[in-house]
Parts: structure tokens; C-alpha cells; sequence
């Protein structure tokens, strides 16, 4: 009787150290979603200077974007020649706080998801600034 009782006694303490969780690490969480893939690296930079775009024609890929700057001491704008696309409204120039101190020129920008040529100008000087973005 003792023997039985010593084997269910080992028996039961073997089975209970199978079972333990405490040595089994719990299962990865699973992934989140996959974040969208980046766009193509980098924004063009086109500079407003001397009242001209610089460069005045930026071939980009689709999904890139243009950054235009305002360098000049005078508002221009960054505007399509037909429909919507750009649209800056007036892009400050720059200048000076009221303390005297020089102020950057603002800038906006603009990503291209659509294959083609865009003509655009500068709404304020419309006859003497005008620019091209080819997006491939």
C-alpha cells in the first residue's frame, strides 16, 4: 500500500511539473497591419528667386512631392494655369520681424499621384514667372 501511495505521490508531482506554465513562454502577439510602403524618396526643391521659379521645369515620380520656397522680399503664389491642382494662395516673402530680425520666405508643397505635365505661374506676376512639374 505504501508503494502505491509513493507512486500516485511521484506520479502526480511529475504530472503537475509537466503542466506548469511557468517554463513555456506565451506565443508572439500577432502583427499589427502593414503600415502603407514610404513614397519615393525625397521632395524636389524649386526656389522663388529673382521672380523666377528655380528650376522652372521639375521632373518628379509619381508619389514625390515639390517644395517651393519663397527666397525673394515679395509674396508670389504657386498656381495651375488650368484647374485646381496647385493653389498656394499668396507665399510670403522675406523680410523682417517688427524687431528688425530677417524671416525665412514661406514655402509650400505639393505631392503628385497622377501621371502628366502641369503648367503653372506665379498669380501676382503672372507674365514673367511660370513653371513646369513632369511627373513620370
Amino acid at each position: 500500500m505504501r508503494l502505491r501511495y509513493g507512486l500516485c505521490l511521484a506520479f502526480t508531482v511529475a504530472c503537475g511539473s509537466a503542466t506548469s506554465s511557468s517554463n513555456n513562454p506565451s506565443p508572439p502577439p500577432p502583427p499589427g497591419p502593414t503600415p502603407p510602403p514610404p513614397p519615393p524618396s525625397g521632395s524636389v526643391a524649386v526656389k522663388i528667386t529673382n521672380y523666377s521659379f528655380s528650376p522652372d521645369t521639375t521632373s518628379i515620380s509619381v508619389g514625390q512631392s515639390v517644395r517651393w520656397t519663397n527666397n525673394d522680399g515679395v509674396s508670389h503664389s504657386v498656381t495651375s494655369d488650368t484647374g485646381s491642382t496647385l493653389n498656394s494662395g499668396a507665399i510670403a516673402g522675406t523680410g523682417t520681424d517688427s524687431y528688425g530680425n530677417p524671416t525665412g520666405g514661406g514655402n509650400y508643397t505639393k505631392a503628385f499621384f497622377t501621371k502628366g505635365t502641369l503648367l503653372y505661374h506665379c498669380s501676382i506676376h503672372p507674365t514673367t514667372m511660370q513653371g513646369v512639374v513632369i511627373v513620370n
